[in-house]
């Protein structure tokens, strides 16, 4: 063991889900919607492990989910990244889509940025969130908001990543395939 090359070595970067396993507390935030209380346990969902790192991976370009209502998917699939990409200051510009107006944005205030709150190093980087309408700077990613209805969302803008919810009508499909389009 020799401690000054522990301090040279980088230290390998958790997965998505590590992470969110070790960081995640729902009792930091008292008002927040989730089927349990207290540290994450994920015994309770071990479904999502593989779902959850294939967001993060830079080989798989999508990831389709189909799943039951309050089964977890907005928690894993959209809260488990944003707060993983935030809290490890990843640069990325995410975009969130939704199929209505005021459910994406519901969904991205309630959830997206109440899910922040539930890990230290997110809850600290609220404090410097930059608005600009519905584009969100937490630390070094950049979140944007828009739903199905508008056809601006993709436009002129580098999105990194696309998470959409409930994709169901004809609009939001058509973002979806507007972002198969431009390589994402």
């Amino acid at each position: 063991m020799n401690p000054a090359a522990d301090i040279i070595r980088p230290q390998q970067r958790l997965s998505m889900w590590d992470w969110n396993c070790q960081h995640v507390d729902f009792s930091l935030e008292q008002g927040y919607r989730a089927a349990s209380s207290g540290k994450y346990d994920p015994r309770l969902m071990p479904w999502w492990e593989g779902i959850v790192d294939a967001i993060d991976n830079p080989k798989i370009k999508e990831v389709v989910v189909l799943g039951i209502s309050q089964g977890g998917k907005e928690e894993h699939c959209l809260c488990f990244p944003a707060r993983y990409w935030a809290g490890t200051n990843r640069r990325l510009h995410v975009l969130y889509v939704g199929h209505q107006e005021e459910k994406a944005e519901e969904i991205y205030i309630d959830r997206v940025k109440g899910s922040m709150k539930l890990t230290r190093p997110t809850r600290d980087l609220l404090r410097t969130v930059k608005e600009r309408g519905m584009i969100y700077d937490i630390g070094m990613t950049r979140f944007g908001c828009t739903h199905g209805g508008t056809g601006g969302g993709l436009k002129g803008k580098p999105w990194d990543a696309v998470l959409c919810s409930e994709v169901s009508s004809y609009k939001s499909v058509a973002i979806v395939d507007e972002a198969r389009k431009r390589g994402m």
